[in-house]
């Protein structure tokens, strides 16, 4: 064998020695944007069809033709911009959580700044408004039901030469008026009374007499707006696994509806990549926070990166597992329009709760 091919065989070799080598390369799960059906993907980190408005740019990870109505989800990218215009939702429950960057929500008469990790959860009825505050922010948006359509009636094809998270520019288009007002009555709504924004803010809140990054959050228990402050919220340890589940919403405050939680998971030790969830009623979202998740489903295995998204629908078995120090997952759990599930938690964070202990801190422990 000559030096050349004695040097392509022991990579080829190498590569096949390599944990999930092959998973980035030979699967058909990863698409560039959202399939017009429902079926197992993965959208790559700043794919998937987007738009711009309202300073921003809105990219669409599912929506309610690849989840059968169950949930939206968007990925909104901008600089440091002016609030939207306050409205309200008459059916949509929206829940606003922050990768990077800082942003102002006001609900009501509160207000908050959310930082990474945070979140602040809009049922429906509720006026609210929000504006991004730093250089490079980035939300993770969250609607349920699916078929909130509003920001692709208004907004502008965006598909740059190059990806990027939003244009460098001095100022990104605004949304079109005409189109915003059309869609009134059917997305969003106006409350004809007056309302001025909060910015009476101490410490990040209006709020003085609940904690804000100084002390544990908890969830109401009910359909009301809160927000719930990255590693303060309730959280469960995984022995087995060595998995930390932060919970963020439940059933309790969705209506039944809807899950969201963080999962922060060490290496998988020998065997653990075997083990396999599935929901009957939810369909659920992976989007990859810090480090690197292998997903498999209906015998493929793709490999995650910072950014990107898996989409599992519901009644798919699928398997999840890090190969790397420390892996942080943001979940989302929304069940199918018609169907009700028979718990408050429901989704892989149901199936970790089951065998999960209330647990103060936001890692896993480094002593098993």
């Amino acid at each position: 064998m000559s030096p050349a091919s004695l040097l392509v065989f022991s990579a080829s070799l190498l590569l096949g020695l390599l944990p999930g080598a092959l998973a980035t390369t030979q699967n058909n799960l990863t698409v560039t944007a959202e399939p017009t059906k429902v079926q197992p993907y993965v959208i790559p980190y700043l794919n998937g069809f987007g738009v711009q408005t309202f300073g921003y740019v809105v990219r669409f990870l599912a929506t309610n033709v690849s989840t059968a109505g169950a949930i939206s989800m968007v990925l909104i990218n901008g600089p440091k911009e002016s609030a939207v215009p306050v409205h309200y939702h008459s059916r949509y429950h929206e829940v606003f959580f922050v990768a990077k960057g800082a942003v102002n929500l006001f609900v009501q008469n509160e207000t908050r700044r959310l930082g990474p990790m945070d979140i602040g959860s809009v049922p429906p009825g509720f006026n609210h408004s929000f504006e991004l505050l730093e250089p490079d922010t980035e939300i993770v948006g969250a609607v349920t039901p699916g078929g909130f359509s509003f920001y692709q009636q208004v907004g502008e094809p965006y598909a740059p030469a190059v990806l990027a998270p939003f244009p460098a520019a001095d100022a990104l288009p605004d949304a079109n008026l005409s189109r915003v007002l059309a869609a009134t009555g059917l997305y969003y709504d106006y409350n004809p009374t007056d309302y001025k924004l909060n910015y009476n803010m101490i410490n990040g809140t209006t709020n003085g007499s609940q904690p804000w990054h100084n002390g544990n959050n908890t969830l109401p228990g009910s359909p009301t707006p809160y927000f719930v402050a990255g590693g303060w919220g309730p959280k469960y340890l995984h022995p087995k696994l060595g998995r930390v589940t932060h919970l963020y919403t439940t059933g309790a405050e969705s209506n039944n509806v809807m899950t969201i939680s963080t999962i922060t998971m060490r290496a998988a030790r020998q065997n653990e990549t075997s083990f396999s969830w599935r929901s009957d009623v939810a369909f659920q979202l992976f989007r990859v926070l810090e480090g690197q998740l292998y997903i498999r489903m209906q015998n493929q295995t793709a490999t995650l990166q910072t950014g990107d998204t898996a989409m599992v629908p519901r009644g798919v078995e699928f398997g999840f597992w890090s190969e790397v120090a420390l892996t942080k997952v943001h979940t989302v759990a929304a069940v199918q329009p018609g169907l009700s599930p028979n718990s408050s938690v429901f989704g892989v964070a149901h199936d970790f709760l089951a065998d999960s202990k209330p647990w103060d801190y936001a890692v896993f422990p480094d002593y098993y």
